[in-house]
C-alpha cells in the first residue's frame, strides 16, 4: 500500500511541476515583449491553468499529512515557525 501512496505522491508532484512550468514559460515569453494581441492570446491560453496547478501542490501536502505523518513531521519540524506563522523572538 505504501508503494501506491509513493506513486500517487510522485504523480501529484510531477503534475504540479509540469503545470507550474507551463505558467512560468508563458510568463517568460511575455517578458520578452509581445504585441498586445499576442499578450492577450498567451494570457487566455494559460488562464484556465494558472491557479489550477496550485491544487496539485495542496493535494501533495495532503498526501504527506494523511499517508506519511512521520515523514511530514521530519520535513516540517525545522520549519515550524514558518508553517505556524510565528517567528521566535
Amino acid at each position: 500500500m505504501q508503494l501506491a501512496w509513493y506513486a500517487l505522491l510522485g504523480l501529484f508532484f510531477a503534475s504540479y511541476l509540469v503545470l507550474g512550468g507551463y505558467d512560468y514559460g508563458v510568463g517568460l515569453l511575455l517578458a520578452r515583449g509581445a504585441s498586445p494581441d499576442g499578450r492577450r492570446s498567451a494570457l487566455n491560453a494559460v488562464g484556465p491553468f494558472f491557479l489550477g496547478n496550485e491544487v496539485w501542490l495542496v493535494a501533495t501536502v495532503g498526501i504527506l499529512f494523511g499517508a506519511f505523518p512521520m515523514l511530514e513531521g521530519e520535513l516540517l519540524s525545522g520549519l515550524y515557525p514558518a508553517v505556524a506563522g510565528r517567528w521566535p523572538g
